[in-house]
């Protein structure tokens, strides 16, 4: 009798899901997509777990996790109209998406920064009464409504202190602990070290303004971006040539992003700063000056 009872239970709740449009993040439906990858930018299923080169166009699904290495940069489109620019070096789980696209509930979304940085442009539907959009850090939770926001994780601090800065809307602020919340508007920031409130916020200095909105720019064409998704990975075409070079000629594992010439619709778009570029080779000394020489010609 129970079990009869339970299994008309999941069958009510599995049609009531179907009628209402709900997006609940399953692993196998798309809840967005890439719309831009600059770089090497890989993503791991959770059905799978194995880390796969991502490109334009390929789908993200609940629980996905993308990286970024070096100079990569990756763009996402989710089915809400949000979307979420990731800078290089930067790692994001897809904890929460549940998405009622005829608008019978409200939408709600968690993803999880464990390293690095991204910036949120926060789609309308979170604009209603009970809707939800946050970013979760080691040290912070940031919540937003209808917004644009960028949080980043400082690596190279002591305890990786959490940096949220607001370029357009509100963004409500709260360390992991709860300990205290404060309120970030437009052009304010907060910093959140490990166990502490955050702090009061405060106008942005413009180099940090700067320097974050440059991390998280991205560019490309619509031309790009359709080559792209019927070119190979770049990464494929390296190791065909590396297999057709030999083990004697391969380029190191260590070196192959670097030394590898980038695809079709994977040039930086930002503008590279000094501290990224490659070290340059030393500038050769001028030669000695010469010494005339005479010579005596007889005939």
């Amino acid at each position: 009798m129970r079990l009869s009872v339970f299994l008309i239970a999941c069958v009510s709740t599995a049609a009531l899901l179907l009628m209402t449009g709900v997006s609940r993040g399953e692993s196998a439906e798309p809840i967005g997509l890439f719309t831009t990858t600059i770089g090497h930018v890989q993503v791991t299923h959770v059905e799978t777990q194995a880390p796969v080169r991502v490109k334009v166009r390929d789908d993200v699904l609940f629980q996905d996790r993308v990286e970024t290495e070096r100079r990569s940069r990756a763009k996402i489109l989710f089915i809400d109209d949000s979307t979420l620019t990731i800078g290089e070096q930067s790692r994001i789980e897809i904890t929460e998406h549940v998405f009622d696209s005829k608008k019978a509930r409200p939408p709600s979304t968690i993803l999880k920064l464990l390293d690095g940085t991204v910036k949120a442009v926060v789609g309308k539907v979170y604009g209603q009464e009970g809707a939800k959009f946050e970013i979760h850090t080691p040290t912070a939770v940031a919540a937003a409504r209808g917004t644009n926001f960028i949080v980043n994780i400082a690596k190279d601090l002591p305890g990786k202190p959490t940096t949220i800065l607001v370029l357009e809307g509100t963004v409500q602020v709260q360390d992991v602990k709860a300990v205290g919340v404060v309120t970030v508007s437009h052009g304010q920031f907060t910093l959140v070290q490990p166990g502490v409130r955050p702090t009061p916020s405060a106008p942005a200095p413009k180099e940090m303004v700067a320097r974050l909105t440059a991390e998280t720019r991205v560019e490309q064409t619509q031309e790009s971006a359709k080559q792209e998704a019927n070119e190979p990975a770049a990464g494929a075409k390296e190791e065909s040539k590396d297999a057709k070079k030999g083990p004697a000629e391969a380029v190191p594992e260590d070196t192959a992003t670097e030394a590898a010439t980038p695809s079709i619709g994977e040039a930086v778009a930002s503008p590279v700063t000094p501290s990224e570029l490659p070290g340059l080779p030393p500038i050769p000394q001028q030669p000695a000056p010469l010494t005339p020489v005479g010579v005596k010609v007889e005939f």
